[in-house]
């Protein structure tokens, strides 16, 4: 079997739920989600489709420059084997340093032509299930128009609790609070309403050692983890030594060689894995392994702005986790049309499920994707 043709696409996709969310003390707006599709075919008729978003502040790509790279790889790839995904990632670091958010668009349409091909779910491909489905998270992002109050927070999560969410990811660290002590009353404010959920407090960088210490002894009555309190990994080792909760690596955690150095350096308890942040599955399976040689919990997490697609491949990867932590594949909920259009993911009382269904287990519809590029 040969890759015969690689097309790209750009989707642009509109966001009936926007969301205001803060990084690094900035706040960020959006209103439409802008998707990268890769869909690969070889030569034995079966094609696979895979989906990577930005977040330029997160992971130093735009829409623009993922297209680019992809436009890039693709004619490299043309005539490879896609049974050989080791040596396709080997070729694709040769050819351009980090870039992952773009090749994760590629690894993705890999492993659902891979699947299809040989008529197996892509969790079989990576390891095999440990389960039949997990428990995922709500993203209370800091606002929609504005950022929202303690109250305005507290009223989305009861909708969200009521819905059958049983998790929330909350944005802290906004510029409109006033430093950690508002922080801590936002999650006590949601906790007034929802009792019995866990809490991913996503910092997003914004506190100091010290306030990321004060503030877990705070919050050590609510079950939650802190996710990314502080900027650098020293100072995450230096915070986890004393903290009173759990410390969650995300914007320290990229790569297999970060992950490496968040063991040595004891900077976490757990990390935050993305299959865009990593460069794709096989990449997010490799440290995911590593993870939980060393014995750290795993949360399998997305971006704002994904399409079903890419949460469904996240989610395929939880299902192989020894231990899945705060999970949160549900970013595609946002949206008001999407280009899986049946299967992938179903959330049924707090949980997400996966059919049995070769591939990645999604239809998808080329409709609201514009095609940039055509290899051959």
């Amino acid at each position: 079997m040969r890759i015969q043709t690689i097309e790209i696409f750009k989707a642009d996709l509109p966001m009936a739920d926007p969301l205001t969310f803060t990084f690094f003390g900035k706040v960020v707006r959006m209103t439409q989600a802008t998707n990268v599709v890769a869909k690969i075919t070889a030569d034995n008729g079966m094609s696979g489709y895979g989906s990577t978003s930005p977040v330029p502040p997160y992971h130093g790509m735009t829409q623009d420059t993922m297209v680019d790279v992809c436009k890039y790889l693709a004619p490299m790839l043309i005539g490879e084997d896609p049974l050989q995904i080791a040596k396709i990632h080997d070729l694709m670091d040769w050819a351009i340093v980090r870039a992952d958010p773009a090749k994760c668009a590629l690894d993705l349409a890999l492993y659902d032509l891979i699947g299809k091909t040989v008529n197996l779910p892509v969790y079989a491909l990576i390891g095999g299930k440990r389960r039949d489905s997990f428990f995922t998270t709500w993203t209370l992002a800091s606002g929609r128009d504005h950022i929202w109050s303690h109250q305005e927070v507290a009223e989305e999560a009861r909708k969200k609790y009521d819905a059958g969410y049983r998790g929330f990811e909350v944005h802290v660290g906004t510029e409109a609070l006033t430093g950690f002590a508002e922080d801590v009353k936002r999650i006590m404010a949601i906790k007034e309403v929802c009792p019995d959920v866990v809490f991913d407090v996503d910092v997003h960088r914004n506190w100091t050692v010290k306030e990321t210490i004060a503030a877990s002894k705070e919050l050590a009555p609510y079950n939650v983890w802190i996710e990314q309190p502080c900027e650098t990994m020293r100072q995450m080792a230096e915070a986890r030594s004393a903290s009173a909760v759990g410390l969650i690596a995300d914007e320290n955690c990229q790569n297999v060689q970060d992950l490496v150095e968040i063991v040595q350096l004891q900077a976490a308890d757990a990390i935050c894995l993305k299959p865009i942040k990593a460069g794709g599955l096989y990449k997010s399976w490799q440290m995911s392994t590593i993870a939980e040689r060393f014995g750290m919990p795993v949360r399998i997490d997305g971006i704002p702005g994904e399409s079903k697609l890419s949460n469904t491949a996240s989610a395929h990867v939880a299902l192989t986790l020894k231990q899945p932590i705060v999970c949160g594949v549900m970013q595609h909920g946002r949206l008001e049309a999407d280009i899986v259009t049946a299967g992938g993911i179903e959330f049924r009382d707090g949980q997400v499920f996966l059919p049995d269904a070769p591939g990645l287990g999604c239809e998808v519809s080329e409709e609201l994707m514009e095609r940039v590029a055509s290899f051959s």
